[in-house]
């Protein structure tokens, strides 16, 4: 809210400044940041960035948005026994019980490939809902990866959806989500608007969401997410930026045709 005095343009303007790159990097400690490449004015990512937190527990320890989960479970009978059953509250219980089926890699791997602000938790449990429900349907064909990874986004695709129709009724929030909180911790968002913050972020197209994601959370430099993206370091430079502003004012800003759309995989 603006303070005592403070138009509506000056309070969004307090609102850039505390999400400028340097405020959103330098949040995991006072250590020095290393000087940024080719002149930029983006400064490199300190060893700890809590903002990487944002997305569940382990979001980045080991997931790289090229690395691919291993399936536990490589017997086709077994799979077969898990899926099998009418009831989908039992296949739930089969599936749900020590993770058979690589359910909580894949679903945070999917997350983080697509570059999305959403609580991975939540992703994981409608994940698994959406394969016990399906479960009765599934004959072997397609196969398995891809039919679990088809479950995967029907559930993104719900949690979205909810996120929007949850902003968009205006309504003030009857408790704040713990992403939303460390969001508000991390960023300096009051946290009545973290959810339009996420649900802003997560319309932006994915080359915008994946540069964030890269240089932000997982600390990449941006000269190793143009090399893997193929794309010019300006333009890396320049999506970050977009990012960070868009969040800041609540609304998609600086986007251009060539960063293409939210749909982009």
């Amino acid at each position: 809210m603006p303070t005592l005095g403070e138009t509506r343009e000056e309070e969004e303007a307090r609102r850039l400044a505390r999400l400028s790159p340097d405020h959103v990097m330098r949040q995991g400690g006072e250590g020095p940041s290393r000087p940024s490449s080719g002149g930029s004015d983006l400064p490199s990512v300190p060893d700890t960035v809590p903002i990487a937190d944002l997305l569940g527990s382990g979001a980045v320890e080991s997931h790289s948005a090229a690395a691919e989960p291993k399936l536990p479970l490589d017997d086709a009978e077994d799979v077969r026994t898990l899926l099998a059953g009418a009831n989908p509250r039992d296949v739930l219980a089969r599936i749900t019980l020590g993770d058979p089926l690589g359910m909580t890699e894949r679903c945070h791997h999917r997350v983080e490939a697509r570059a999305l602000m959403l609580d991975r938790s939540r992703v994981l449990a409608r994940s698994l809902a959406r394969v016990a429900h399906a479960s009765r349907g599934y004959d072997g064909e397609p196969a398995l990866e891809p039919w679990l990874l088809g479950r995967i986004d029907d559930a993104i695709e719900d949690l979205l959806v909810e996120e929007q129709e949850l902003d968009g009724e205006g309504l003030p929030p009857t408790s704040v989500e713990p992403m939303h909180a460390l969001l508000s911790e991390v960023l300096g968002v009051e946290k009545g608007l973290a959810r339009r913050c996420c649900v802003v972020f997560n319309s932006l197209p994915t080359s915008v969401r994946r540069a964030f994601f890269a240089v932000v959370v997982r600390r990449e430099s941006l000269e190793k997410h143009a090399a893997e993206s193929r794309t010019m370091l300006t333009q890396v430079h320049r999506r970050v930026k977009a990012a960070i502003k868009s969040m800041a004012y609540l609304r998609p800003e600086d986007l251009r045709e060539e960063d293409g759309s939210s749909d982009d995989e």
